[in-house]
């Protein structure tokens, strides 16, 4: 578990064995071994990620503590010492990860060189990055990474994130607040969701970062879009509505 980068802590909490074997396998084949805090969830012991990925921060005694999706897989025996050589940039009260958004505009633009989907698909051209890393404004919960001293100054909040969304863009929330940066970091990962679910409990999330972090800045910028702090509920219905849109759109024969 320990090398030049000190130990590191993998913090997953599954829902299935068999789901877990898809990060666990990829363990086993790693340059760089680490330290496996696996959270068992099968019987739903804990009601949000945060509470879940805290218990497990308690467990961990890594330098660095990568919390990562159970559907998540390094995808050659050195993609893990490679993203924690990265990672070696992380300062106090940063935040890193392997997928981001930054804004463009009043919209969001996703940021990452990882893979989705059991078939590994890239994503599009114009969301790659040529650098070890970039400055994001959030990044996506499928891996997060913290240096320890952060993790103890601010773990995952719990009372915002009762549930299973945003955990990963509140902790960007308040680390550009407090003059921290969000970083995406150049990584072979693949992972297998494509997107993840926007329900009830997912904009209920939302409006209540909107509360707390809508005086420090004008929209939260997520990997699920760009929500306009000022203008909520515009945003939330803009996004209902497009959802609502795309099956038809897809529909659509092409214009020759």
């Amino acid at each position: 578990m320990t090398g030049e980068h000190g130990i590191v802590s993998v913090i997953c909490c599954f829902t299935s064995e068999e789901a877990l074997a898809y990060l666990a396998d990829s363990l086993d084949e790693q340059t760089l071994p680490c330290e496996r805090i696996f959270v068992d969830n099968q019987e739903n012991r804990f009601t949000s990620a945060a509470a879940a990925l805290n218990y497990g921060a308690t467990k961990a005694t890594g330098d660095l503590m990568l919390f990562c999706h159970q559907d998540i897989r390094f995808k050659d025996s050195h993609a893990l010492e490679d993203l924690v050589t990265s990672c070696d940039e992380l300062q106090i009260g940063d935040v890193g990860g392997v997928a981001g958004a930054i804004r463009a505009g009043h919209r969001k633009v996703t940021k990452t060189n990882i893979t989705h989907s059991p078939q590994e698909v890239r994503y599009d051209r114009r969301d790659w990055f040529y650098t070890s890393y970039i400055e994001v404004e959030s990044v996506d919960e499928c891996v997060i990474a913290l240096r320890r001293e952060t993790w103890e100054v601010a773990p995952f909040d719990e009372r915002l994130c009762d549930g299973w969304h945003l955990y990963a863009v509140e902790r960007c929330l308040l680390a550009r607040a407090t003059g921290c940066r969000a970083l995406a970091f150049d990584a072979r990962i693949n992972h297998l969701s494509v997107s993840g679910t926007m329900d009830k409990a997912f904009f209920a999330c939302l409006r209540k970062l909107v509360a707390v972090y809508g005086a420090a800045f004008d929209a939260i910028v997520a990997t699920t879009g760009y929500w306009s702090c000022r203008y909520l509920g515009v945003s939330i219905a803009r996004h209902k509505a497009n959802k609502l849109l795309e099956p038809l759109c897809q529909r659509r024969p092409a214009v020759s």
